[in-house]
């Protein structure tokens, strides 16, 4: 066991109607994915609900046996019980990897969790996810990026500058800033020794 400390309410400007406490929390063994295609364990998964279904959706990816990263999709009725989709009608996938593959593993490396856009509801562009795949030349990564309106349907955004000039290793996230009226990527400033 190890303690575990308050944080500090110093920087607190107030608190109404607010107490804080350490809850109990309780394990639910049935809301445990398991996905005997791919090893989750980089997954970096992002967890929503399809307005269109009210399903729950689960997108991460997952490495194969042979070590190649796939973007998979796991769906919910109750955000607790996870089933994987067969997508091989409604996803036509040239060398299909996984029934419930999103993208053809032909330009796509790795990607670092999808993210949910807020100033993009409604569109084509909801969600957006920063992919790296092999690059050419001198440049080891490419870095591109993806959107989607449902977590199923992904297109490549052609025309957008890369995202970063080595092509980032994971793990590199994109948000909205409300307060700078943009969208930031925090991301590793290069892979090389001593940046």
């Amino acid at each position: 066991m190890f303690t575990l400390l308050f944080f500090d309410d110093f920087y607190l400007h107030q608190r109404t109607n607010l107490s804080r406490h350490v809850g109990q929390p309780i394990l639910l063994r049935e809301g445990t994915l398991h996905d005997p295609h791919v090893d989750p364990a980089w997954g970096y998964p992002t967890v929503f609900q399809d307005r269109e279904s009210g399903a729950w959706r689960c997108v991460y990816q997952g490495q194969t046996a042979d070590g190649r990263f796939v973007s998979v999709v796991a769906e919910s009725h109750d955000g607790i019980h996870w089933v994987l989709p067969d997508l091989a009608e409604l996803i036509p996938i040239r060398n299909r990897l996984t029934p419930h593959q999103l993208f053809s593993v032909d330009r796509f490396g790795e990607w670092n969790g999808p993210y949910l856009d807020p100033t993009a509801v409604g569109t084509d562009a909801w969600l957006r996810a920063l992919v790296v795949t092999p690059g050419t030349g001198t440049c080891a990564l490419q870095s591109l990026m993806v959107t989607s309106p449902d977590g199923l349907h992904w297109s490549y955004v052609d025309g957008v500058p890369a995202w970063h000039p080595f092509g980032a290793d994971p793990i590199s996230y994109m948000y909205w800033n409300p307060y700078r009226g943009s969208h930031v990527i925090a991301t590793r400033p290069s892979q090389r020794t001593g940046a």
